[in-house]
This record gives C-alpha cells, sequence and structure tokens, in this order.
C-alpha cells in the first residue's frame, strides 16, 4: 500500500519509480468527479535475483511516498460457504 501521493501521480509512474524488470500491477485510487488521484495506491513487483525490497522501498520513500507491506487477513470473512461432505 502506498499512500501520500500526488493528485496527478498515474500507474505508470509507480512503476517507473519502482526501477524493476517485472511490476505485476500498479493502481492508483482516483476520485471520480476531480479525475485525481486521492493519495493512495498500489503496486504488486515480481523480484528478480539481484533486486532488493528495501532498495525498492527507498525510492518511493526519498519520493516522500509512504510504503507499507500488504497483509493478508485469513479471518477475513467471506461470501462464500465451505463445501458440504
Amino acid at each position: 500500500m502506498l499512500s501520500g501521493l500526488n493528485e496527478d501521480v498515474k500507474p505508470a509512474d509507480l512503476k517507473k519509480l519502482a526501477g524493476v524488470k517485472h511490476v505485476v500491477s500498479s493502481e492508483v485510487d482516483c476520485d471520480n468527479l476531480k479525475g485525481t488521484c486521492k493519495g493512495t495506491g498500489r503496486i504488486k513487483i515480481r523480484l528478480n535475483d539481484g533486486e532488493d525490497p528495501e532498495t525498492i522501498r527507498q525510492r518511493y520513500v526519498k519520493e516522500g511516498i509512504l510504503v507499507q507491506d500488504f497483509k493478508n487477513q485469513p479471518q477475513k470473512n467471506s461470501a462464500f460457504t465451505s463445501p458440504v461432505v
């Protein structure tokens, strides 16, 4: 999760700033009325040999963007029911 993004940031900007070979996806939360960034977004990166997650994190921090790792919530209640045996 990224926060502290400027209003004019696009998903391509997040990819470029990461500086890695393989970006799986990048998203920016947009205000549909104004057409601008709300200040938050997400990026998913596949690391290759020689790419360090801390180095990538520092690139974002250097630009004033706060970085938080994604945490999966296994306790989250989904709308699906378990199969009946």
